[in-house]
């Protein structure tokens, strides 16, 4: 067992200094993690801020791939409407396809 760090040009120190190319944006920003953060809790603070008062609330979640010929996005629109007829307040992932259904 070699002591001590990986000589350079040894298969040991080839895959560390690879490793390190790989995950170096790791260091660039640490405020980076705490900005996800806040965009998360302040998204979450409006759709709890939207929903005040809604008691029947169904999340709706699908593929953004769909796109509105394909029978399915038909389908998730006709489902939505019904269901938001019958009073429920409709929380969509926010993105294409289905979702925008």
């Amino acid at each position: 067992m070699r002591e001590g760090p990986p000589t350079p040009g040894t298969p040991e120190f080839e895959f560390l200094d690879r490793t390190a190319q790989r995950t170096a944006f790791l260091r660039e920003d640490p405020w980076r993690v705490l900005r996800i953060q806040s965009d998360l809790v302040q998204s979450m603070e409006m759709m709890i801020r939207a929903l005040e008062g809604a008691r029947k609330v169904i999340t709706i979640f699908g593929s953004t791939r769909a796109v509105e010929t394909d029978s399915v996005y038909q389908k998730a629109r006709q489902t939505c409407k019904r269901l938001a007829e019958q009073g429920f307040a409709i929380v969509s992932g926010g993105g294409p396809g289905l979702m925008e259904a």
